[in-house]
């Protein structure tokens, strides 16, 4: 039967709004070198409290064991996995704490919330608020994504006389060969391998097959001749290569790849051949691939270091980019990174040199550990560590029950209808009415109308340096939580117990803890600046801390009651502190009022996000669902990587997305158009 999908647009409870979206970056990222007016700089500090407004939990890392059972620690060393359960923060030291056998043990008496962990959200506000660098971005990262694309068989050797790669197109047949486990086979054809003769075989062995009109081997043999008699019949043979593929449920076939001749030889460039070997490791990493084991995939695929021939399968863009990949529908890494990008977009890469942004001018940078005798410059603010305004002897009540987390995907940049804002102009054909267009970080689709008909040639287009652009930073929603949502949760290699804080609303009204925020030699427009990223100016708005934010975890308001500030008596070497708040005699408003700061320029992105009174509904993970008579009772039948994948549409090698992320003002608004709106997507059986 045909698969399709369909939107649940007409309920109005289908509709989600992805928990993060992101703060626009701005024309370009100013820098400067820092300078000090000893007429306008200002030594000081804020006095601050928090108030939670939904439960928050910062790990105590000095023990992984104290929140799990002692069947748990047990079943996990058995499994050789690490299991875990973490207790809040605090200064005590559980490193000889063992795993619990009836009852959890009690809470820290001195919860404290680490100053690094309010000094990272302060930062992350002030330089999306004031235009500064994305400085906790890995701009080396390399960004990959399967694609659905089926790709072409090649042969790749080293050109030792021409001194370079050089890749060959051929052809590729399809060999019947004994799976591990008992399966049907159907109406599969050729003659059968078996899997203990297959297991002797090597990748890129030469062998001698006959194929059939239909590109499947009826018959082979591993001999060095051409011709291969068998009864009165004849049957001419061609030399071809084995190429072992990955392990896939219900696989029949693998792959003899042979050459026809007068194929052209293909010019391959030394980083098409680094980003093969990034594939090939990723594909080895048992935390991105759960099929691997001890690194054992593709284990018998090795680069070339001399004149050896390898197999490969490719694709090309409109440039003749080169994209290899052991898989004839994998995964390919793209050329530009993060930081490649950013430094395309406004050069909004981490800074590097003396000339700062307005966050590390005030926030400081540290060396870069990759590259050592690199720029630092030191900071101007320090965060005390946040304590309970008032200590407690039993803590039990400002603790939730400990509860079991579940797994959260690392962030995934190669999701382009997320991440990116599309590359077509307005003008441009995208595939069809209500489609978006495909494309990844390096190409996007060209679609070309088959004339007279509804169906689309497609092909790669190449993408400018500074495209696709980034949508920003990203940032988190706010969202309540609800707590029983966690009961059923168990532990296990990617889900870990923690304990969570209970908010003020649930215990107070008044906040829980303080800590204060010591400056230098800030002038006041920093000074201003550095209040509205504590704050926000606003009582509405809160920011996110510690472990759980997609889930709604750390949703914390920080109020500042008071700013003082040093005063040094230039004519006796006499100092005193000057104290501006609400209740003192010049309050906040009247002290900046000639600051320079203006709360316009701030990206409105911003403020809606922060905002807690108006955050919107439905804040969750995209959830697609596969209803399909094949994945009943599949554990992940529903889930959130099945939206990415029908949001791609049905035919799985022509790739087209039907949505892409809202802007944050627009999913804030519970009323967005049904065009816009995010919703459940379910895959049926017609």
């Amino acid at each position: 039967m045909d698969k399709t999908y369909t939107y649940i647009d007409t309920d109005t409870t289908a509709r989600f709004v992805n928990p993060y979206n992101f703060i626009p970056l701005g024309e370009e990222c100013r820098r400067d070198i820092p300078k000090t007016n000893d007429q306008d700089a200002f030594t000081g500090y804020f006095e601050c409290r928090v108030k939670l407004l939904t439960p928050l939990f910062i790990p105590n890392t000095s023990s992984s064991v104290r929140l799990l059972t002692q069947k748990e620690w047990e079943k996990g060393k058995q499994e050789n996995k690490k299991y875990s359960g973490y207790d809040f923060f605090s200064y005590d030291d559980l490193s000889e704490e063992q795993p619990y056998i009836s009852d959890p043990p009690a809470p820290p008496c001195n919860p404290v919330i680490p100053g690094s962990e309010i000094r990272g959200a302060v930062r992350s506000v002030f330089e999306a608020a004031f235009n500064g660098c994305m400085s906790s971005v890995d701009e080396n990262r390399d960004i990959s994504r399967r694609c659905g694309e089926v790709k072409n068989p090649g042969i790749l050797y080293w050109d030792c006389k021409e001194r370079g790669w050089r890749l060959k197109s051929c052809n590729k047949v399809k060999l019947l060969v004994e799976q591990k486990e008992e399966q049907s086979r159907g109406k599969a054809k050729g003659k059968l391998v078996t899997r203990k003769e297959y297991d002797t075989w090597q990748e890129g062995q030469k062998i001698w097959v006959y194929i059939d009109n239909k590109g499947v081997v009826y018959d082979y043999g591993l001999i060095n001749g051409r011709r291969k008699t068998k009864g009165k019949e004849n049957y001419v043979y061609r030399e071809g290569y084995l190429h072992k593929g990955e392990y896939i449920d219900g696989k029949k076939y693998e792959s003899v790849f042979w050459e026809s001749g007068g194929q052209k030889l293909i010019r391959v460039r030394n980083e098409d051949i680094e980003l093969l070997k990034k594939i090939l490791k990723e594909y080895r990493d048992s935390t991105k691939n759960c099929k691997v084991q001890d690194e054992k995939w593709y284990e018998e695929f090795e680069v070339p270091k001399d004149g050896t021939r390898i197999l490969v399968y490719y694709s090309k863009d409109s440039v003749g980019r080169i994209y290899l990949c052991p898989a004839c529908i994998g995964r390919e890494t793209f050329l530009k990174t993060v930081g490649s990008l950013l430094k395309s977009n406004g050069e909004y890469q981490p800074c590097n040199s003396e000339k700062l942004c307005s966050a590390c001018q005030i926030f400081g940078m540290m060396e870069k550990a990759e590259k050592p005798g690199t720029y630092a410059y030191g900071s101007k603010v320090r965060f005390t560590d946040a304590m309970l305004i008032k200590p407690v002897k039993n803590s039990s009540f400002l603790f939730e029950d400990p509860i079991v987390l579940p797994e959260l995907a690392e962030p995934r940049p190669s999701a382009v209808e997320f991440y990116t804002e599309s590359p077509y102009k307005e003008y441009e054909e995208t595939g069809g009415k209500d489609k978006q267009g495909y494309w990844t970080y390096d190409y996007k689709y060209q679609y070309k109308r088959e004339e007279r008909k509804e169906k689309f040639n497609v092909s790669r287009m190449a993408l400018g340096r500074a495209q696709p652009k980034l949508r920003g930073r990203k940032y988190y929603w706010h969202k309540d939580v609800n707590m029983d949502a966690f009961t059923d949760n168990k532990v296990n290699a990617m889900q870990q117990r923690i304990r969570p804080m209970k908010p003020d609303t649930e215990r107070d009204s008044q906040p829980l803890f303080q800590f204060c925020v010591y400056f230098e030699q800030l002038n006041k427009k920093q000074l201003e600046q550095l209040k509205w990223a504590l704050d926000f100016g606003s009582p509405e708005c809160a920011h996110k801390i510690g472990r759980g934010k997609p889930l709604g975890f750390g949703s914390a308001q920080i109020i500042v009651d008071k700013l003082n500030i040093r005063e040094i008596n230039e004519d006796n070497g006499c100092w005193k502190i000057k104290t501006i708040g609400k209740d003192n005699k010049l309050d906040f408003e009247n002290f900046f009022k000639s600051s320079g700061q203006f709360s316009e320029e701030i990206p409105k992105a911003l403020k809606i996000m922060a905002n807690w009174e108006k955050r919107p509904e439905n804040v969750n993970y995209p959830i697609g669902e596969d209803k399909t008579v094949k994945s009943q009772g599949e554990n992940n039948a529903a889930a959130s990587h099945q939206w990415f994948r029908l949001n791609k549409g049905k035919d799985n090698f022509k790739p087209n997305f039907s949505k892409t992320l809202p802007a944050a003002e627009d999913d804030a608004n519970n009323r967005l158009s049904r065009k816009k709106a995010l919703y459940r997507l379910i895959e049926k059986e017609k």
